[in-house]
């Protein structure tokens, strides 16, 4: 009889056990998809604001209207929400979140969007001469280094005194695109910045040396 009733609190146990954890791995798959689904959103959100700044720059330019304040206003709010937007992807990539094929996706479309925003940034300052400061910065997110430039990159942009825009492609991401503009740059090693399409800097840059390489 004891023996039965040891056998049944067993097999009780073990199937508590069992739904404990068969409970923790679905909560943890809908959470794993709420967040892609949030960043999903977001990148959406990201690709619709650049493109709209894209079409509007057509029709300013084609009716040679001064856009220089518009443009300045709209790319600086893209260029914010990609930074926070990046800092939510490099968190959950840096804890072993989101490790499927959905998030690769997201990265891919992510970095897309950064170069499409980087290059947009690039042919303002070019028209326009604002006092702004504009760095692509390639890291490798298995290294030490990288996550040291990481900090002192949002050290200068959180900082009051310079107005710079960063934007981050992780060097050993594969794809064609961003191959091209690694090519481009000829980026063999991490980190490595560029700082407004002109001054190249391989390894880790300190706050005070970014300081000296913008604009005043």
């Amino acid at each position: 009889m004891v023996a039965k009733i040891r056998k049944d609190i067993f097999i009780t146990v073990f199937i508590i056990s069992i739904a404990i954890f068969l409970l923790g791995f679905y909560i943890s798959r809908v959470w794993d998809d709420l967040r892609i689904n949030q960043v999903n959103e977001d990148l959406k959100d990201s690709t619709l604001d650049t493109m709209s700044i894209l079409i509007e720059q057509e029709f300013l330019t084609q009716f040679n209207i001064d856009d220089c304040a518009i443009s300045e206003s709209r790319l600086s709010s893209i260029s914010k929400n990609l930074f926070e937007l990046g800092q939510t992807l490099m968190e959950y990539e840096k804890k072993g979140l989101l490790k499927t094929k959905e998030y690769s996706t997201l990265r891919k479309e992510y970095f897309l969007i950064e170069v499409r925003a980087y290059t947009n940034f690039i042919e303002f300052t070019n028209r326009c001469n604002p006092n702004t400061d504009i760095i692509l910065y390639f890291y490798n997110t298995e290294e030490d280094l990288s996550e040291r430039q990481g900090y002192a990159l949002d050290a200068i942009v959180n900082r009051d005194d310079v107005k710079v825009r960063v934007f981050s492609i992780d060097k050993n991401f594969d794809d064609p695109t961003l191959d091209t503009i690694k090519s481009f740059y000829n980026i063999t090693k991490t980190p490595t910045i560029i700082i407004n399409n002109k001054i190249k800097k391989e390894g880790f840059v300190s706050i005070s040396e970014l300081i000296g390489l913008i604009k005043p």
